[in-house]
């Protein structure tokens, strides 16, 4: 199986990802990009940038996230259902959880998937700031999400985004399976509808439905073998798999010969009225 890049590991767990796929960087290489293109245009925000960059923040972790779980319902086991139930019980609890600071957390040290990448993005922009400025956006920003108020409002953000992401997937596999059904349907009917024509040409023959062809009963049979199916009740009952078996029973079983003979006077019936339909169509 190959790799499935931007998954991170807590993903890849017994019950939740298959065990092959490893996990990659790409996702929360995008994550810090978007982190630190925001933080480079903090002084474009002046004094507004309180209230602006915890959203943009937040709105970059929401793509991340959505992102991951996207990537993670194309490889979970199973049907629609199945893949549902994994996705709501395990995979989304999960990929939140990896974002939030634990209720433990050291309070100096930074903790979860937010104030990792925060820290992280800060460094990489001001290498040289200074203790004042960096222990000011480590409390304002880095920290934030350790605030209750903050915490429960930005839980309830990717809790909603999410379950709507999940209704996107569900909806989405939903249409590609009615579109394969209906391909498929087309493809049967297609199938079906030469099948017919074929059938009917065999019908058409008058060297083999001559006048006497019942007076040659066995061999009208075994003509038709390779050409047209043996019914499924003689199939079943009779253990006939080929027109050569309907053939040699024709001979010895007169009850089971009058049968055939009615079921292939069908059949030619249907295809003089159906070619008496063409006729009509065509002079129509």
């Amino acid at each position: 199986m190959g790799t499935m890049q931007g998954l991170p590991s807590f993903l890849i767990k017994a019950g939740t990802m298959p065990a092959a796929i490893e996990p990659g960087n790409d996702s929360k290489r995008r994550l810090l990009a978007s982190v630190q293109a925001s933080i480079e245009c903090m002084r474009d925000f002046e004094y507004q940038r309180g209230q602006v960059l915890p959203l943009i923040f937040e709105s970059a972790f929401i793509e991340y996230a959505s992102a991951n779980i996207t990537a993670a319902a194309q490889h979970l086991p199973g049907g629609i259902d199945e893949r549902m139930r994994l996705l709501r019980t395990e995979t989304v609890p999960a990929t939140i959880d990896s974002i939030f600071p634990t209720r433990n957390a050291s309070p100096d040290a930074a903790d979860g998937l937010w104030e990792h990448t925060l820290e992280q993005a800060y460094t990489a922009v001001y290498p040289a700031a200074g203790e004042i400025n960096r222990d000011a956006f480590r409390s304002e920003y880095v920290f934030r999400l350790r605030n209750e108020r903050a915490r429960n409002s930005f839980r309830q953000k990717i809790e909603r985004a999410l379950w709507s992401v999940l209704r996107n997937i569900a909806r989405d596999y939903r249409r590609r399976m009615m579109a394969d059904t209906s391909q498929h349907k087309r493809r049967y009917r297609r199938t079906r509808r030469n099948q017919y024509l074929f059938e009917r040409q065999i019908f058409y023959d008058h060297r083999l439905f001559s006048p006497d062809w019942r007076t040659r009963l066995s061999e009208v049979c075994a003509a038709l073998e390779g050409h047209l199916p043996v019914p499924e009740a003689w199939r079943l009952r009779k253990h006939l798999a080929s027109w050569n078996d309907v053939a040699a029973l024709v001979d010895t079983d007169r009850s089971f010969r009058s049968r055939v003979q009615k079921y292939l006077q069908r059949r030619l019936h249907g295809a003089a009225a159906a070619a008496n339909v063409d006729l009509g169509e065509r002079t129509a």
